[in-house]
C-alpha cells in the first residue's frame, strides 16, 4: 500500500538534485521575470501532482493505444505489470465500498484517498533512491557506472523519468493531443508519463554501446543554471516532435553530463567549452523551462529576466 501519511506536496524536480545549487539552504529562482532567494522545498512543487485520477474506460483505451500497444512484447509486459502493480491495490480497496459497515466507510475513504495521492509519488521516490549512488559518482567525475548494467539502468531510468515528469512536459503533451485529436490525457497522464519514460529508458539502455555519456566540466568562470525542465534534448526543435535525442543534464553549477545520440559525437566537451557555450546551454535550459529557472547566484539569472 501507499502508506498512511499523505504526501500531498509533490515535486516534479527532485529536491535532492536542486540542493547542488543551494548555498546555506537557499537557491535563486527566476519566475515571472523576478528573481528571489528561496528554499528547494517550495520550488517545482504542486499539490497532488502525481495523484491517480478517476479515469474512464476511454481514458485507459487511449493510454493503451499511445503507450502500450505499439511497444515491443517485453516492454508491453513491463507496462502491463506496472499498471497491475499500481492499480491493483486501488481496485482492491474500491471493492470494499459495498461490503464495509457504514461506520467504517470514512476510514476506507481515507485509505483510498491516501493511496491515490501516494502511489506514484512513491514510485518516483524509488527511481530517485536508486539514482543517488550514480549521482554521487557523476559529481566525483566518475562515469564508470555507464558500463555496468545495473547502474546504467538506474541512470537511464532516472534521466528518462525526470525528462517526462515535469509540469512543462505534462502541459505540452496534454495540450498537443487535445489539439490534434480532441482526446484528453489529463486523467491518465501521471501513469502515461512513467510509461513513456520507460519506453525512452529501454531504448537508451539498448543503445548504450553506441550512445556516449560525456562529462562536461565547466571551467569557464560562468556557472550552469538549471530549471523545472532540467533534462533537455539538445537535438529537439520545439514545437516539432524530436527525431533524435541527446540529453543535457546539469548536475551542479560546474558539472553536467551529455548523453549523445547513437553514433554521434557530443555537441560540447570540457576541453573546448567556452563562456559562450555555457551561456548557450543556460539559454536552452531557460527556453525549455515551464515557469521556473534556478541558479546558485542571482547574477546567473540576471541575463534571463
Amino acid at each position: 500500500m501507499a502508506g498512511s501519511v499523505k504526501k500531498e506536496r509533490q515535486h516534479h524536480v527532485w529536491q535532492h538534485y536542486l540542493r547542488s545549487w543551494a548555498v546555506g539552504g537557499r537557491i535563486f529562482a527566476l519566475r515571472d521575470g523576478e528573481v528571489h532567494a528561496t528554499g528547494t522545498r517550495v520550488v517545482a512543487v504542486e499539490r497532488d501532482f502525481y495523484r491517480l485520477q478517476d479515469a474512464t474506460r476511454e481514458d485507459f483505451a487511449l493510454l493503451h493505444l499511445l503507450a502500450v500497444d505499439k511497444a515491443s512484447p517485453d516492454t508491453k509486459r513491463m507496462h502491463e505489470k506496472f499498471l497491475n502493480v499500481t492499480l491493483g491495490p486501488l481496485q482492491f480497496l474500491e471493492s470494499f465500498r459495498t461490503k464495509v459497515k457504514a461506520a467504517d466507510l470514512p476510514k476506507l475513504e481515507v485509505e483510498i484517498d491516501t493511496y491515490k495521492t501516494n502511489a506514484l509519488e512513491n514510485y518516483h521516490g524509488v527511481i530517485e533512491r536508486k539514482f543517488i549512488p550514480v549521482l554521487d559518482l557523476i559529481k566525483s567525475k566518475d562515469l564508470s557506472f555507464y558500463s555496468r548494467g545495473d547502474e546504467c539502468a538506474a541512470f537511464v531510468a532516472f534521466i528518462s523519468a525526470q525528462y517526462m515528469r515535469t509540469k512543462g512536459i505534462k502541459v505540452r503533451s496534454i495540450d498537443s493531443i487535445k489539439e490534434k485529436s480532441g482526446k484528453d490525457l489529463s486523467r491518465v497522464w501521471s501513469l502515461m508519463s512513467l510509461m513513456f519514460a520507460a519506453n525512452i529508458a529501454v531504448s537508451l539502455f539498448s543503445d548504450r554501446q553506441t550512445r556516449k555519456l560525456v562529462l562536461l566540466e565547466n571551467k569557464t568562470g560562468g556557472l550552469f543554471i538549471t530549471g523545472d525542465q532540467p533534462a533537455i534534448n539538445l537535438l529537439g526543435t520545439a514545437p516539432l516532435p524530436p527525431e533524435s535525442l541527446s540529453i543535457f543534464y546539469p548536475v551542479s553549477p560546474v558539472l553536467a553530463v551529455i548523453l549523445t545520440e547513437a553514433n554521434q559525437e557530443p555537441l560540447f566537451t570540457s576541453e573546448t567549452m567556452t563562456a559562450d557555450d555555457v551561456s548557450n546551454l543556460n539559454r536552452r535550459i531557460v527556453d525549455a523551462s515551464h515557469s521556473q529557472v534556478f541558479a546558485q547566484a542571482e547574477s546567473d539569472l540576471t541575463p534571463f529576466k
